[in-house]
């Protein structure tokens, strides 16, 4: 009985240590395993971005936060990036693929930075002034007229037959705060220098337009007067009067007449937008003036600021047309011409301009300013921290 009970005992030790289950959870453990997969995968203008962010947030050096901010602006990786951000980027994508997937990744690669020689161009006080409005009577940039409103029109004009993709450095006098405002003075001539940049026109007739001065006035003069009234159409022309940027618009002529026997319609100040060189088919509107000459005497009067703003933001030639016939011939003296106009904006206390550079490119048809992250420009300490060539080289 006693050897029984033994037995007994062992065999159900036995029995509880033998579970028929653990086969079947082991097979199981063998079977339930991430998935595998291969697969092709090609960077999109998000990936791009989402490895520039990465990138950007360990920058140690300047140079690392311009090739992390590079990856995002040219959607391209430098040598070295993709082995360290593309799998962390797949992980996050596809978190449930497991050990052995392969992922077959096409990108961008930058083999470095653009090299190229570029040309520079420093604006000078035409340049200025051909771009019109504050910028044209002050010569610098500000808040209210940015280099960007300009520049791109600018750089057209100055390099019509630049290729696409060309670069221009381009440095320019801007001042962090605006200019005083108010009305200027865009044009001025007082012929103290001949007809100076006029076009004299002589449509009929022999006599002409010329340079004179009495005493200490200077003047534009014509005369159909030669030996008895002769017939004349003849025509002063100003250069290009540009009103780009001003409001409010004037004109003053300061002028004498004598002879003119009350014969108003042959001395005439007109304006035109179109005028290109050939007075018969430019377009020419009179300017009304009230206050006029004598028309009988060599004293010159000056007709006070006469509004032409219908002429605001154009560029403008004016012209003194004569005329003269066989049984009138005046005497026609111009003293000064001038234009003037309101400069738009705030008012505020000039800080004084400081020289700027910018990059520019020309894309397909427009130039347009590159921004900073995409260049690096060397400064003199730059230089001096290489050594040879020497300080500031």
């Amino acid at each position: 009985m006693n050897k029984l009970y033994k037995f007994l005992i062992i065999l159900m030790v036995g029995l509880s240590s033998c579970n028929p289950m653990t086969d079947i959870y082991t097979q199981l453990d063998k079977e339930v395993q991430p998935p595998k997969a291969t697969f092709d995968y090609t960077l999109t203008d998000a990936d791009y971005s989402d490895i520039s962010s990465a990138a950007m947030k360990v920058a140690a050096t300047h140079n690392d936060s311009l090739v992390a901010s590079s990856i995002g602006s040219t959607n391209t990786l430098p040598e070295g990036y993709a082995a360290t951000y593309v799998p962390a980027l797949l992980k996050a994508m596809y978190p449930a693929l497991g050990k052995n997937s392969t992922a077959n990744v096409t990108y961008n690669f930058n083999n470095g930075y653009e090299t190229t020689i570029i040309d520079s161009y420093t604006l000078g006080a035409t340049d200025y002034e051909s771009m019109g409005g504050a910028v044209a009577v002050y010569k610098y940039f500000s808040p209210s007229n940015p280099p960007g409103d300009y520049l791109p029109d600018f750089l057209t004009t100055k390099y019509p037959t630049a290729a696409d993709g060309t670069y221009e450095f381009v440095t320019y006098d801007y001042s962090t705060t605006d200019p005083q405002v108010g009305e200027v003075t865009v044009f001025s001539d007082d012929f103290s220098n001949g007809l100076d940049n006029f076009d004299s026109v002589s449509v009929v007739g022999d006599q002409k337009w010329y340079g004179s001065s009495y005493n200490s006035d200077y003047f534009a003069k014509i005369s159909g007067y030669s030996g008895g009234a002769q017939d004349n159409e003849d025509w002063l022309i100003s250069p290009a009067i540009n009103l780009s940027g001003y409001t409010d618009a004037k004109i003053e002529v300061s002028q004498a007449a004598k002879y003119l026997n009350d014969q108003w319609d042959q001395i005439q100040v007109l304006i035109s937008t179109d005028y290109s060189g050939d007075v018969t088919t430019a377009t020419w509107t009179p300017v009304t003036i009230d206050t006029l000459p004598s028309g009988s005497d060599y004293t010159f009067v000056s007709s006070g600021k006469v509004d032409i703003s219908a002429y605001d933001g154009m560029t403008i030639h004016v012209a003194f047309k004569y005329l003269s016939t066989t049984t009138n011939a005046a005497t026609w003296e111009i003293n000064y011409l001038k234009i003037y106009g309101t400069v738009p904006g705030k008012v505020s206390v000039n800080a004084g301009p400081e020289a700027t550079t910018a990059l520019y490119k020309l894309s397909g048809s427009t130039w347009g300013e590159v921004s900073t992250s995409d260049y690096y420009m060397l400064t003199a300490d730059d230089y001096n921290a290489m050594g040879n060539p020497g300080p500031g080289k």
